[in-house]
């Protein structure tokens, strides 16, 4: 597995060698076809693709790009051995994670994320985006694989893998609460708080609320826990329900790409028309201050992280669950499967289950996206497998003509895939 710091980003390679012999000496030169290999009627001489995977350990990652990770978000202390977890993952070797459903976990790494950015699409993208519709992926045959729909109980954690693990996801879903005591019951709100509700009782959902990278800000809109001392909400527990999401709403709007020139302002103003959701700031003061950030000389905050700017500037946090008590889920103009942009609660769950299931790792998201789109070739062209770590036969695939025996053998190949190496 490459290092947990590496740059390295999901990635596809697709190399396109046209097999043309060299023409006879004084022969005319080679007229070329005009027409997109992907609509050609017939061809003389066949296209040949090699498609390249990257088969390394990070493509079993749950998250992405590589910044979404455990350094750069805040960190939270729990009570266990004087062991940390951290905003964005939680092992589940710690003894405070549930131990009857401890195999439902989002990552083949039985890892589990913790705080809100990770479960914002517009923080990290490998997570739901309510605005896309997740299609399933496609069979060797041309057939569309099983979309996961109503009762929504035998969800598989990975529909490409010889043994999936199926869950209920009304049910089963996890969630990382946080508890006064490390025996309390995750789901006793009086002792356990979770992130995006109130501290009543019983707690509602937050309209919005700010969240802070920053340990221990002390203001209770920035997410939980605030404080590590006994008798607050600081063990780290593990609750399951129904799905979840967050989004996260700009406060400030720029007149620039680059997110260095902004206004304090939730809407386009002026020249002000590129939201914000998420800025890079050179320090944690300037990332967490609830004035407008602008400017500076460096910048002081910008839309990408670099070595100067580590420290996420949020919006504001609005959390939605996915339960059969909320029957509509409206804003969502993009939706090819919902109606003018308003989903009901089983198109919603179902898309969300195709999501988990086909989506929720890179590994998953580039079999899905790369079946889908093979799924169209046929024998005019000559197709080939291998992956970066070719170690063997079970990582390579010739080139050959792709009829229906080899791209059978092709997507068996390619399914078969276990992301491992470096």
């Amino acid at each position: 597995m490459k290092p947990y710091y590496s740059a390295r980003s999901l990635f596809t390679t697709l190399a396109l060698a046209t097999a043309l012999g060299a023409p006879p000496a004084g022969a005319a030169q080679t007229d070329i076809s005009s027409v997109p290999l992907g609509t050609a009627s017939s061809t003389t001489v066949l296209p040949n693709l090699m498609f390249i995977l990257d088969d390394s350990g990070s493509m079993g990652w749950n998250y992405m790009p590589d910044n979404v990770n455990d350094n750069n978000c805040k960190t939270y202390v729990y009570q266990s051995g004087g062991n940390t977890a951290t905003a964005c993952g939680l092992n589940s070797g710690t003894n405070l994670v549930s131990p009857t459903q401890d195999n439902v976990r989002h990552s083949p790494t039985n890892d589990w994320m913790v705080g809100p950015p990770a479960f914002a699409a517009q923080f990290n993208t490998m997570y739901y985006n309510p605005q896309l519709t997740y299609s399933p992926g496609m069979n060797a045959s041309g057939s569309q694989m099983t979309s996961y729909g109503s009762p929504w109980t035998s969800i598989p954690n990975n529909p490409y893998a010889a043994a999936p693990v199926n869950f209920n996801l009304t049910t089963a879903y996890p969630e990382a609460v946080f508890c006064k005591n490390s025996n309390d019951t995750p789901t006793d709100d009086d002792k356990c708080r979770r992130n995006g509700y109130d501290a009543g009782s019983p707690p509602t959902l937050l309209a919005s609320f700010r969240y802070s990278n920053v340990s221990q800000p002390g203001n209770g809109t920035y997410g939980w826990p605030e404080k590590t001392s006994s008798g607050e909400p600081r063990f780290i527990r593990m609750r399951f329900g129904g799905p979840y999401y967050y989004t996260i709403l700009p406060r400030e709007h720029c007149s620039d790409i680059n997110l260095t020139t902004c206004t304090l302002s939730s809407t386009p103003t002026g020249s002000f028309t590129i939201p914000a959701p998420v800025r890079y700031c050179t320090t944690g003061t300037l990332a967490n201050q609830d004035a407008v950030v602008s400017g500076g000389t460096p910048a002081f905050c910008q839309a990408k992280l670099d070595g100067s700017h580590t420290n996420m500037r949020y919006g504001t946090f609005v959390r939605t669950d996915i339960v059969s008590s909320v029957t509509t889920y409206g804003g969502r103009p993009n939706r090819t499967d919902c109606v003018a942009g308003v989903c009901t609660y089983a198109q919603e769950i179902t898309n969300f289950a195709n999501w988990y299931a086909y989506y929720h790792t890179r590994m998953q998201t580039m079999k899905t996206a790369g079946g889908r789109v093979f799924s169209a070739m046929d024998d005019r062209y000559r197709i080939g497998f291998v992956t970066i770590n070719a170690a063997s036969s079970a990582k390579y695939l010739k080139i050959d003509k792709f009829d229906v025996t080899h791209k059978s053998d092709w997507y068996t190949k390619f399914y078969s895939q276990v992301p491992n190496s470096s």
